[in-house]
Order: C-alpha cells, then sequence, then structure tokens
C-alpha cells in the first residue's frame, strides 16, 4: 500500500508543473486582471521580489537535503545558515529568517518502496512544506506564504552514493512586501501571487552553487501606492526563468526582455 504522503508531494510536484505551463501561455497565475506594459523600472521591481519568493523556497532546498543526507553548502557564511536553521522544534518543523516550515517527509527506496526513515539504502526522499511569517532583508520586510513540493535525488540510484543532489519540484508563494526599487529612490508595495517549478536543479555536494538547472516562476503582481492594499499602481503578470550555471551569479530574466544577474552570495540582483 502506498503512503499517502507520497501521493501528497507527487501531486504538488504536477500540479505546480501544470499551473506553470498554463501560465506560460499567456495567464498570470490568478488575477484576470489586465497586466499593465512591462517596463524596466517594472522589470526591476518583479526581479526584487523574484529574490524574496526564492529564498523561502532556499528554506525547502537547504531542509530537503538536509533531511535526505546530501547536505549541499549553502552560499554565505555557512555558520550563520547553521544557525537559522538550528530552531527545530519538532520533526517536522522548523524556523529559517523567522519563517516557520511544516514539514512532512517521505523516503523511498530504488523499487519506489517506502522506508522508515532516512538511510543507506534511500534513493529518493519526497518532501512537501507549508511555511509563513516574516522574512526581512536588506530592502524588503515580506509577509510570507509557501506551499512547496521536492523530489530529492541523486546523479547514482542511491543518495549515500551520489555526487551531486538532484531538485525537482515546484511551490506557490504569496508576498505582501515593503521594499525599497533597485535603484533606491523610491518605497514600493507589491502583492505577489506565484507558481515556480524547479527542474533538473543539480547541486555537487559540497559545492556552493547549482551545476545546471532552472527555475520557472510565473508571477501576478499588484503593485499599491501604501501597503494598505487599497490604491493600486500597476497589475503585472511576469515569467521569470532563473538559469544556474556553477557559479555565484545566475542569470535571471523576465519576459525574455530584462536580464538580470542575482548574486547568491550577496543576494543582490543587478541588471545585466
Amino acid at each position: 500500500m502506498r503512503s499517502p504522503v507520497r501521493h501528497g508531494a507527487a501531486a504538488v510536484i504536477a500540479l505546480g508543473l501544470v499551473t506553470v505551463l498554463a501560465a506560460g501561455c499567456g495567464k498570470g497565475t490568478s488575477s484576470t486582471n489586465p497586466s499593465n506594459p512591462m517596463t524596466q523600472d517594472a522589470a526591476d521591481d518583479i526581479a526584487l521580489n523574484t529574490v524574496v519568493a526564492l529564498n523561502t523556497a532556499g528554506g525547502d532546498v537547504e531542509g530537503a537535503s538536509s533531511s535526505a543526507g546530501a547536505s549541499v553548502v549553502q552560499a554565505g557564511d555557512a555558520h550563520a545558515r547553521a544557525a537559522r536553521m538550528s530552531a527545530t522544534q519538532f520533526d517536522t518543523t522548523f524556523v529559517r529568517d523567522s519563517v516557520t516550515f511544516h514539514v512532512t517527509r517521505t523516503w523511498l527506496g530504488v523499487l519506489g518502496d517506502t522506508l522508515s526513515g532516512p538511510g543507506p539504502s534511500a534513493s529518493r526522499l519526497l518532501w512537501t512544506s507549508d511555511a509563513s511569517g516574516h522574512w526581512t532583508g536588506e530592502r524588503d520586510t515580506a509577509q510570507v506564504g509557501h506551499h512547496g513540493g521536492l523530489t530529492v535525488s541523486g546523479t547514482r540510484p542511491l543518495l549515500a552514493l551520489a555526487d551531486t543532489v538532484v531538485f525537482n519540484g515546484a511551490a506557490f508563494d504569496t508576498l505582501d512586501n515593503r521594499f525599497r526599487s533597485l535603484d533606491s529612490l523610491r518605497t514600493r508595495h507589491f502583492h505577489w501571487e506565484s507558481s515556480l517549478a524547479l527542474v533538473q536543479v543539480q547541486w555537487p555536494k559540497g559545492g556552493s552553487y547549482p551545476a545546471s538547472g532552472t527555475v520557472t516562476i510565473n508571477a501576478s503582481a499588484d503593485r499599491y501606492v501604501t501597503n494598505s492594499n487599497v490604491t493600486k499602481d500597476g497589475h503585472w503578470n511576469a515569467t521569470i526563468i532563473i538559469t544556474f550555471n556553477g557559479t555565484d551569479t545566475p542569470d535571471l530574466v523576465v519576459n525574455g526582455t530584462w536580464h538580470y544577474h542575482w548574486n547568491l552570495t550577496t543576494n543582490i540582483i543587478a541588471r545585466a
């Protein structure tokens, strides 16, 4: 008999990929509002909010790789990140950057059989999470809602023997973010809803950055004059693609036109 957890993780991943493909055909994630024309200024705001959403997904990646016994070295100060992850309360709950993750994990063997837990015979880990909290960055103060699912596998049948960890999955995020514009001259207020798909993101064990793979995000974003979400300043639908290349500065492209570099060490976005 298959575990219901396994079905749940697979459903999240499959639904995320379908949503991303559908949104890529011209629809936003959840809004039917007419979209304002994309400008450089709007694309800058989209890129900045993308990083906030990706930081939440990064909690899934950190937690899942650690759970699978295949920890990767995250960019930035590894000791500081370890401290952020140390607020574990229960086996299925942890706190990262003031965002609380509630997690369900299922380990699978080579034949797809459900295991009682991690170990040398584990081939894959199915991970599902719900997360919420208040995230504060250098230029952002955001209320975060997140639901994600990952499959963690390796370049060899057994995770313990793999030299590279492979992530596939999906996530759904909402943000209410007060942030400074890219030129730091204005304060902006965004309500953001997005679907995210990780496809074959390969991360060498002990490596600081993913060697390859993509993240595709389809976002529906409303900009408001204040954080009361009353006076709308604009609405945009956007497709964002991040391509990892083994360095600390993967490419981030908004709607196929506006190009950025995302520095994984400093978390800074810059126009390419």
